[in-house]
């Protein structure tokens, strides 16, 4: 998943005016690879990515059922 996130990312077109990409993760704890995931964005921010971007926000979505206290 970490070479597909830099391949995407190395194809893809920023603008000038972009200063912050953001990413929406599927949130399964269950694999606990989100730290392969997080190093690959980490290492194509500070190697390749243009001049004006630098931030990367990754989201993970919150199951309502987290939410609810019974």
């Amino acid at each position: 998943m970490a070479s597909a996130i830099e391949d995407f990312l190395s194809e893809l077109e920023i603008p000038d005016t972009c200063t912050t990409l953001r990413f929406f993760a599927d949130g399964c704890a269950g694999q606990n690879k989100n730290c392969y995931d997080m190093h690959a964005m980490c290492f194509w921010l500070y190697h390749d990515a243009p001049e004006n971007l630098n931030n990367i926000t990754v989201i993970f979505p919150v199951s309502r059922s987290y939410l609810w206290t019974n």
